[in-house]
């Protein structure tokens, strides 16, 4: 008995040891201007290489943020030719509402939003460019509140533009969502997955249709994986690649530039995601 205690309190130990499991994805398309990626960055480095590689001309295009063993981690799509960007952190819902009123009235309008949790306080990445289109940021609490949203926003014309679901500091999965005014017949469409066999085939149905992914998340919720994506009328389509390490999605993104030209414009970063 006591020997298999102590097998069971060293399998603990290792197992608390072990690190996180995080799961890299995101869309590949042809693109007429270049990309550049990075990795694995804090807050600091994050910032340095915003400033850096404006000077060489690329603008941050995508951010994404996940905590691993209690660190946050950054990640990073950048885009040469692009328009320029602020970054901002922002601790808590309540601040980025009044801070969007105040960017808004400043003609700044968000391209991007990341979420993440962190000992127990809700944090948000923000990327801004200048302009004067009118635009919402929603917080929703259920699939069912933000497909409700979808559609009566949908009706004001204004376009889902990015989505994502994030663990809240209340435990649960809350759903965050960027609108866009819409200018032209360009409406963009929302569909969710409990299986990707499913997600894909949906996927086929809407290309043969003349709409093209450009926004792909996974998230986990009650310990099922859920995939979304957000879709709209392009002729630029691309490939889904996933990998469960940065190194081996790092070799597929070489391998499908190398092959057939195509560059990582989505990515998504996620934790607790079933294997498929």
């Amino acid at each position: 008995m006591r020997k298999l205690s102590l097998l069971l309190a060293a399998f603990a130990i290792f197992s608390l040891s072990l690190p996180a499991q995080v799961y890299y994805s995101g869309i590949l398309k042809k693109v007429d201007d270049s990309l550049q990626y990075n990795y694995q960055l804090d807050w600091e480095s994050l910032n340095a290489l915003q400033l850096n590689n404006r000077k060489k001309g690329f603008e941050l295009a995508d951010v994404e943020a996940i905590v691993v063993d209690g660190q946050t981690e950054y990640n990073a799509i950048w885009q040469e030719n692009a328009d320029e960007k602020k970054m901002m952190l922002v601790p808590g819902w309540d601040s980025l509402v009044i801070l969007k009123r105040e960017m808004a009235a400043d003609s700044f309008v968000i391209t991007d939003v990341e979420a993440f949790t962190q000992k127990g306080e809700e944090f948000f990445v923000v990327l801004w460019k200048k302009g004067t289109t009118y635009h919402k940021i929603r917080k929703l609490t259920s699939w069912e509140g933000l497909k409700n949203d979808y559609e009566e926003l949908n009706k004001r014309k204004l376009e889902m533009m990015d989505i994502e679901g994030f663990t809240a500091a209340d435990g649960k999965t809350h759903y965050l969502a960027l609108y866009h005014k819409r200018f032209a017949n360009n409406r963009t469409h929302l569909y969710r997955a409990s299986d990707y066999k499913t997600f894909s085939i949906d996927k086929g149905k809407r290309n043969k249709s003349g709409y093209q992914l450009f926004d792909y998340e996974h998230f986990e919720k009650r310990g099922v994986a859920f995939y979304v994506g957000l879709y709209h009328k392009s002729d630029a389509g691309g490939y889904i690649i996933e990998a469960d390490s940065q190194e081996a999605f790092a070799q597929k993104c070489s391998e499908f530039k190398n092959e057939k030209q195509l560059a990582l414009t989505d990515l998504d970063v996620s934790n607790n995601i079933q294997e498929r």
